[in-house]
């Protein structure tokens, strides 16, 4: 079987939460990345960051050791990234932390923001599609304390498998959309392993400020291949699949199966 490879080419912007354990401060976290690198670095107790043209150390209460119950962890969010470049200097930050001590442990997850000011309801509709399509296939790269994790819950309904093609072929791709959007805006609608609320909220809003797709699944890591594998398969899935009709194979000829 032959597999072809594509060079990564997105221009998309995108921008990545890295949760730690609380074993380095936060203190210490901005001096590692003063040291290493040309943006500046702003440190608070929790926040939302948007838009940074920095990096932004915050606190995190639920991924200390003991999640919410304490103590806290740290969060780091990084700027908005828009190339392969800015992505390698990210990882070689991470390897810092990583080399001054930094761990996480089972409460940390790894959160992506893809920029989304190009996307509308239906080019989400066919994004949530394929997304739902895959999603039984791709927990499988991770832990099972992240399946349906109570922080990144999985979209997918339970309840029927004929579910998902039904919902397309009677309500097309906006209808979808419709179908899954948040009905909230509270901490809970944003628990999802897709998180679609900043996406919303600004449709909601008319504005692009946090247009965003969030990506929640993935957990907490300091592996700079895991890292930058997570960032290139969100990101360019995104892109391929934006503008991409859905086909739902409903029926598999199992003879024509070559590998799985």
């Amino acid at each position: 079987m032959i597999i072809n490879f594509k060079d990564f080419s997105s221009s998309r912007r995108f921008g990545i939460e890295i949760e730690l354990s609380n074993n380095l401060s936060k203190k210490k976290i901005k001096e590692i990345i003063n040291v290493n690198s040309n943006r500046g670095v702003k440190v608070s107790r929790y926040a939302v960051s948007y838009d940074n043209k920095n990096w932004h150390v915050k606190t995190d209460g639920s991924c200390g050791p003991r999640g919410s119950d304490g103590p806290n962890g740290v969060e780091i969010a990084t700027f908005v990234c828009s190339s392969l470049k800015d992505l390698h200097h990210i990882l070689k930050i991470v390897k810092k932390i990583k080399d001054h001590g930094g761990i996480v442990n089972d409460n940390c997850g790894l959160h992506i923001h893809a920029d989304a000011i190009d996307l509308d309801e239906e080019s989400v509709g066919r994004i949530l599609m394929y997304w739902l399509t895959i999603e039984p296939i791709l927990m499988f790269a991770l832990p099972i304390r992240r399946w349906n994790n109570k922080y990144c819950q999985n979209l997918k309904p339970k309840f029927d498998s004929k579910l998902i093609p039904y919902q397309y072929n009677n309500h097309g791709y906006r209808g979808v959309f419709n179908i899954y959007r948040p009905q909230t805006d509270d901490y809970m609608a944003r628990r999802k392993n897709l998180n679609l609320v900043n996406f919303y909220n600004a449709l909601r809003l008319k504005t692009n400020l946090r247009k965003t797709l969030e990506l929640r699944w993935p957990e907490g890591s300091l592996d700079c291949e895991d890292i930058k594998n997570w960032v290139l398969m969100f990101v360019s899935f995104v892109d391929n699949v934006k503008k991409k009709d859905f086909s739902y194979i409903e029926n598999l000829d199992k003879n024509k199966i070559i590998s799985l």
